[in-house]
């Protein structure tokens, strides 16, 4: 939900800069200093957020193996190296993260300009880049990937590899998120009408002496994973 939140913020400001720059309104207009700034803040929280994705769900999906001898670990870890082998936005954005740790800030490149396109119609273009040696010149960790910067000749468009890097990461989750959505439906039942906040409730101890866990569901998460299930690929 926190990866989702930060690309949701994201794609706002994308879009508000898209509006801004296409608009003729003088009450419209930002000064490129502040756009940049949000955009870079909303580029450091989406990459922050995504690596800490990964590392907490290997954490908990290897805490749950250990606890009940399955493996989940391994197919989730194979789904992440497809994505990583299969798309240069998840590898790139993987080792850029550790860029802006180590190095500097994102955003070498910046353009937010209105377009008059053949029917007249005014739209709004953004563009937010790096440039690919600049990255290889100042960072020595980029793996494999040094060598697919080292070969582009124009500065890499964030925007997309944003977009398409969290494509990925859905993917990634697919699997593990479907099946704890059929989980919870195969115990609790349908809960699309359902009315009010349902409790689970585990016993545990000796039967003379029951103990119980209760925990609520949280529906709003509950029907955000199952959009996400649901949605076409």
């Amino acid at each position: 939900s926190v990866l989702m939140n930060t690309y949701r913020s994201y794609s706002t400001i994308e879009r508000d800069a898209l509006v801004r720059a296409a608009s003729n309104d003088p009450t419209q207009r930002v000064s490129p200093e502040a756009m940049r700034n949000g955009l870079v803040t909303t580029v450091v929280n989406f990459l922050t957020s995504m690596r800490m994705f990964l590392d907490h769900t290997e954490a908990e999906l290897k805490r749950r193996d250990e606890h009940d001898g399955s493996d989940r670990f391994s197919s989730w870890k194979a789904a992440c190296s497809a994505e990583y082998d299969d798309y240069f936005a998840y590898r790139f954005l993987y080792r850029f993260r550790n860029y802006i740790q180590h190095v500097g800030l994102p955003l070498s490149t910046m353009s937010i300009h209105s377009e008059l396109g053949e029917g007249g119609d005014v739209t709004g273009a953004v563009f937010i880049g790096e440039a690919p040696q600049r990255l290889v010149e100042e960072y020595d960790g980029w793996s494999t990937v040094a060598s697919e910067l080292q070969a582009l000749s124009d500065d890499i468009d964030l925007s997309d590899q944003i977009h398409v890097g969290m494509e990925c990461l859905t993917r990634i989750d697919l699997p593990e998120l479907k099946q704890c959505v059929e989980t919870i439906e195969q115990v609790v039942g349908d809960l699309e009408d359902y009315q009010g906040g349902p409790w689970l409730v585990k016993f545990t101890g000796e039967p003379e002496r029951p103990l119980g866990e209760m925990a609520t569901i949280d529906l709003d998460r509950f029907e955000a994973a199952r959009r996400i299930i649901d949605a076409p690929n």
